[in-house]
């Protein structure tokens, strides 16, 4: 099999939030890589001055700006979120081969799954 190039992309992530989807997605993407994959997570992190990357569990993160108070646009989803040009821009430059989207919260909607696709990402909700 042919490794692929997958970003797990989630509402929130470690260490800021630790649920139920965190872990899952934390233990899928190591899954994933232990069976040859590049897998890498990307999530908003709302109130952040800017785009920063992390590693845990020897997965990179990428985090991006989001509004902590959102307008009402941009929490329906009806307008782009302020910051989320940074994933946009992240995954025009990495393109991965799959977005695997795990949540639909403010910054990580349907523009993101439109800019996933046209960096040439296969897209799974």
């Amino acid at each position: 099999m042919k490794p692929v190039k997958i970003v797990q992309a989630v509402g929130w992530f470690h260490p800021d939030s630790i649920g139920g989807t965190q872990t899952y997605v934390r233990a899928l993407s190591a899954r994933l890589q232990h069976d040859g994959h590049d897998v890498l997570v990307a999530a908003p992190s709302a109130g952040a001055s800017g785009p920063r990357t992390y590693e845990t569990d020897g997965t990179s993160v990428f985090r991006y700006p989001v509004p902590a108070l959102a307008t009402r646009a941009e929490a329906q989803g009806r307008t782009r979120a302020s910051g989320a040009e940074f994933l946009h821009e992240w995954l025009a430059c990495i393109r991965p081969d799959i977005v695997h989207v795990h949540t639909f919260v403010t910054g990580l909607g349907l523009d993101e799954v439109v800019a996933a696709r046209r960096a040439g990402a296969r897209v799974i909700v």
